[in-house]
């Protein structure tokens, strides 16, 4: 178990190392994966990552479940506006010069 423990974590800094250079070499987003070094430096860190991630399925329905409520009100308040056109096309058709009153 040790010597898995060791391959892992050799692996790890050989794939550091590499990206490191890559960084420096090619493009700067390379240094994207020390961040995970964060991680595992950090344990509290990860514990908050973890915490966040976990639960995914709810928080992915609480952001569909806000979405259908904001296009609920858009499409409520719809017919209660009073002009004929939205205030975003009003100011496309004015910049283009295309307002007949």
């Amino acid at each position: 178990r040790r010597q898995l423990q060791m391959c892992i974590r050799d692996r790890y800094y050989i794939v550091y190392g590499i990206t490191a250079v890559i960084g420096l070499t090619i493009k700067p987003y390379f240094f994207a994966f020390h961040l995970f070094d964060v991680l595992i430096r950090y344990p509290d860190l990860f514990n908050v990552v973890r915490s966040v991630w976990d639960p995914k399925k709810q928080i992915v329905l609480t952001f569909l479940l806000l979405i259908i409520i904001v296009l609920s009100l858009i499409h409520i308040s719809e017919p209660t506006r009073q002009a004929e056109i939205s205030y975003a096309v009003f100011c496309l058709k004015k910049k283009n010069g295309l307002l007949y009153l």
